[in-house]
């Protein structure tokens, strides 16, 4: 195998054209990576074709060296050691998708500004290598972070078990419920964000006529960008938050038969929950909703011709004893900031400041206690998985431990978001996108959690009233600028998105891309 490796390696890089040999061992792979896509497709190997004989010869070797790796049977030692049957997992592998590699790493003239291979984890079940003499690879210790090389032996494979396997471990230990782990959703950035590229941070201060058009801009220019900003000197008392935060931990780290006495379920969805799923994946955390309006009407069903309403009412613990008043005040205080800001970003494109305002008069907003408990397995779950909020504004308080991270529009990396002392960060959700026309970007946002540290968020979700229809905004569509979007109705929307907290559904949960216009 090293020997045939070599000699491909060493051809000119013109000789190196490969073609796709129609009559190889192809394999069915999904066609995209929507889980709502069945069709397949087939991959096959492609062989080099600068010799018969040599096309024979690497295709033979590349065979019966994975012929022999298969004899380690590594798969049913890693099941004993968990407890399992040797053959629990062999049915995973019947129609398998594995594949082997042949690395090549040239002489490199500046060895400390490049990597052979960047830091990675392997998202497979494992992995068994084979190196030469020269050596390089470095794994990072569990311990404390620390590169460690691997120092190569003769006529030994290098052997590590990858994502599938761990998750599998964590399972079995009773550590983590497969049910949050995030197959393909979570990989760790490691991508170094400079101070230039966080989110803007706006003083809503005001002290002349110009500090408001300068708001305005910067607020503006904020929707655009990034979709997120955060915000100081905003008139909600620190105090008040400082309180509210600390009769929410009270709540939740009461027993779970006093949290369980206020559970919320699909017909009253306010109140406690723990079983919450964001795009069909459970996410690692526990939750406490509460309406700003009580009772709130919205629609029975999701469906367009289902005309009746119900009405949704708050759940109130007797324990935290202070804690209904706590809430009740703080909405008031972030219902008036919602209101600020709804009216800065209407005057931000072009438009009366009370434009948006009729929309929230009987308004479905509700606030929300969100607790992250410390997680064993930080990098095989989120507290809560990529999405994008449906309603106008969210304006959300966070504690000192962090985690938000926010898709950057002009390239996706994932965006650490910097907690700042008595900021709120505010974000931009699907209707506030769908009424600008695309002007604004309602970021998608996932939370990662802490293997350490507990972590609270209070987010406020400034929703529309139930019967408001979402279309973008008739002053902003003319010839040149034709609509994005088809209407749709709010209450609808809510309705749709609000069934899929509790269990995994079927189909993609209903996204304003649904209702983008045809071309």
């Amino acid at each position: 195998m090293v020997k045939m490796a070599k000699e491909f390696f060493d051809q000119p890089i013109e000789e190196k054209k490969v073609k796709r040999d129609e009559g190889n061992y192809p394999r069915l792979v999904p066609a995209r990576d929507n889980p709502d896509c069945q069709e397949l497709r087939n991959i096959s190997n492609r062989w080099p074709q600068y010799s018969a004989e040599f096309r024979r010869i690497s295709r033979e070797a590349c065979q019966e060296y994975s012929r022999e790796v298969k004899k380690l049977r590594l798969l049913e030692l890693a099941s004993l050691s968990l407890g399992l049957p040797a053959n629990r997992l062999n049915g995973c592998f019947i129609d398998q998708t594995s594949l082997r590699r042949i690395n090549h790493y040239p002489p490199c003239p500046n060895t400390y500004l490049a990597l052979r291979a960047g830091r990675h984890k392997d998202f497979s079940a494992s992995s068994v290598n084979t190196q030469d003499d020269v050596g390089g690879l470095e794994i990072r210790r569990k311990s404390d972070g620390e590169w460690i090389p691997v120092k190569p032996i003769l006529d030994a494979l290098f052997v590590n078990a990858c994502d599938i396997i761990q998750s599998l471990k964590l399972v079995a230990m009773g550590e983590i419920d497969p049910a949050f782990i995030q197959e393909t959703e979570y990989r760790p950035s490691f991508k170094t964000i400079e101070a230039d590229e966080e989110i803007p941070l706006i003083d809503l201060s005001v002290s002349t006529p110009g500090d408001t058009k300068e708001i305005v801009s910067k607020i503006g220019e904020a929707c655009k960008k990034w979709g997120f900003f955060q915000v100081i000197n905003h008139g909600v008392p620190l105090e008040l938050r400082q309180k509210i935060e600390q009769v929410a931990k009270e709540f939740f780290h009461q027993p779970m038969e006093e949290k369980l006495k206020v559970k919320r379920d699909e017909v009253n969805p306010m109140g406690y929950h723990d079983g919450e799923h964001t795009k069909n994946v459970r996410d690692w955390k526990e939750v406490f909703d509460f309406l700003v309006v009580d009772p709130t009407l919205i629609p029975a069903s999701d469906d367009p011709d289902d005309k009746e309403l119900r009405a949704l009412t708050n759940q109130w613990p007797h324990k935290p004893s202070e804690l209904r008043e706590l809430c009740q005040e703080y909405a008031r205080q972030v219902e008036k900031l919602a209101f600020k800001l709804l009216e800065i970003i209407s005057l931000s494109i072009g438009l009366p400041a009370d434009r948006l305002n009729a929309c929230f008069k009987d308004q479905i907003s509700f606030a929300r206690f969100n607790h992250y408990p410390p997680c064993p397995a930080p990098h095989l779950a989120l507290g809560v998985g990529r999405h994008k909020d449906g309603g106008a504004l969210t304006i959300l308080s966070q504690d000192d431990v962090g985690g938000l991270q926010i898709g950057r529009r002009s390239d996706g990396e994932w965006i650490p978001v910097k907690p700042i002392p008595d900021a709120f960060i505010i974000n931009i959700g699907n209707c506030m996108q769908v009424w600008s026309n695309d002007l604004y970007w309602s970021a998608e946002h996932r939370v990662v959690v802490n293997s350490q540290r507990e972590r609270l968020s209070i987010p406020f979700f400034f929703f529309p009233s139930h019967y408001v229809d979402i279309k973008p905004l008739d002053e902003l569509i003319n010839e040149q600028n034709p609509a994005k979007y088809k209407e749709f109705n709010w209450g609808k929307f809510f309705a749709s998105r609000n069934r899929s907290d509790y269990k995994k559904r079927e189909r993609e949960n209903i996204q304003i891309d649904h209702f983008k216009a045809s071309e």
